[in-house]
């Protein structure tokens, strides 16, 4: 069990990266990392709740969404730099 603390949903992506597990939440905290035992070693609030994978030593892509002129949602990638 991960204690942390309410996330409004839960978790609802993750990535286990570096020696590290990384949950995207809705809610607060946002992004929650633990290590491989989950302990967790920071929250944050940054929103990964909608995707999140590993690419280099210090970055991670982040799924994004945006809403056009026709309702229509668009899914960007964004870079979070740990």
């Amino acid at each position: 069990m991960i204690e942390s603390g309410y996330t409004r949903l839960g978790i609802q992506t993750s990535e286990f990266y570096a020696g590290q597990w990384w949950f995207g939440c809705y809610g607060n905290p946002k992004l929650i990392k633990t290590d491989a035992k989950f302990q967790i070693l920071d929250k944050s609030d940054f929103n990964a709740s909608l995707g999140i994978v590993g690419y280099s030593p210090k970055k991670l892509f982040i799924g994004n969404s945006k809403v056009n002129a026709d309702k229509l949602h668009k899914g960007p990638i964004g870079v979070y730099v740990k």
